[in-house]
């Protein structure tokens, strides 16, 4: 036995980390896959779930300084209205948000 047979050449040292890289890259698009397939009924209804939007993130923002405004103004204005209004924006917040939102009435 030669001293070459007993180590892999620079050649195999490649092909063997290729065969490596490949095989996580393969495992890691199976598990993207497999997440993306999970959470496909909920992407179909807001895709924006799939990747960050930034158009949705700013709505969201905007809608955010709204309620905000409403609630510090709310004494001042003391409109059904506006408070209606609130709700509404609060309630969007939350489904947007995936959270639940506040029975009617409790805000």
């Amino acid at each position: 036995m030669t001293p070459s047979d007993s180590h892999p050449t620079a050649e195999a040292q490649v092909r063997a980390y290729f065969d490596q890289s490949l095989s996580t890259i393969v495992a890691t698009a199976e598990d993207l896959r497999r997440m993306t397939g999970s959470i496909a009924g909920q992407a179909a209804e807001n895709p924006c779930l799939l990747r960050q939007c930034p158009r949705h993130q700013r709505l969201l923002e905007v809608v955010d300084e709204a309620v905000a405004v409403l609630e510090a103004t709310k004494g001042a204005f003391r409109s059904r209205q506006l408070a209606e209004l609130r709700r509404r924006l609060e309630h969007f917040l939350a489904e947007e948000r995936g959270l639940r939102a506040p029975p009617p009435g409790l805000t």
